[in-house]
């Protein structure tokens, strides 16, 4: 069985050779303050979804963080995280056949079933929208919504907690561009196997924020 996710698939397109030491090699990556914030804004909505005071799942949010992050940063975004105490299920796990032996793995921040469909919700705290809006993710937990979930109809919503802007998109079924990239882009992932000269880098803006570009440059120059 071959295990691939959204977050998998996007690294692998964006860099391979990224992808290569991180999943298959197992490399670790550092935290950083932008990943650690918001993990500790999706781990306090969390809590206040469980009946947690706002307060006090703030706290405990900021204290769990591997680095250090702003209360007052974590408060106000959770603030425009339009969560409902108790309604509806967080951190959602799926797992969405693609192909025979190929599963996407996903968590879905927050959905909503209710008669015959369903609203699933994904929390961002990324300062640029478009290069959110630009990918399949929505896509692919809504198509998860209808094959796992069981819905018959979907309203998928991103919330950017930094402005509160919503951006929604309504399916009434299973996006078929979306899970045809992703299928194309798991088959492509299995067969390049697990060989380091497969997975040659793509260079880009991305490369100054890579926890492994001496690594990179070291061995593969630039292209």
């Amino acid at each position: 069985m071959h295990i691939v996710s959204f977050s998998r698939l996007q690294l692998f397109q964006q860099c391979p050779y990224r992808y290569y030491l991180r999943y298959v090699k197992k490399l670790p990556e550092p935290p950083s303050e932008a990943l650690e914030l918001g993990k500790a804004v999706h781990t306090a909505v969390e809590l206040i979804h469980g009946g947690m005071p706002r307060w006090e799942a703030v706290d405990r949010a900021v204290q769990n963080a591997a680095l250090p992050v702003s209360a007052a940063e974590v408060a106000a975004l959770v603030r425009k995280a339009d969560i409902v105490s108790g309604k509806g299920e967080v951190e959602a796990e799926f797992m969405l056949n693609l192909d025979r032996n190929v599963w996407l793995y996903g968590l879905v921040d927050w959905i909503v079933l209710k008669n015959d469909g369903a609203v699933i919700t994904d929390w961002k705290t990324n300062r640029i929208e478009k290069d959110v809006l630009a990918t399949f993710q929505l896509d692919l937990y809504a198509a998860a919504a209808f094959e796992v979930f069981g819905a018959r109809k979907v309203m998928a919503r991103y919330v950017f907690v930094r402005t509160g802007s919503v951006r929604e998109k309504a399916f009434d079924a299973p996006p078929e561009e979306a899970l045809v990239w992703a299928k194309e882009t798991a088959a492509e992932i299995i067969e390049k196997g697990e060989e380091e000269e497969n997975f040659r880098p793509k260079y880009g803006f991305w490369c100054k924020h890579c926890p492994f570009a001496m690594q990179c440059y070291a061995l593969w120059g630039r292209m």
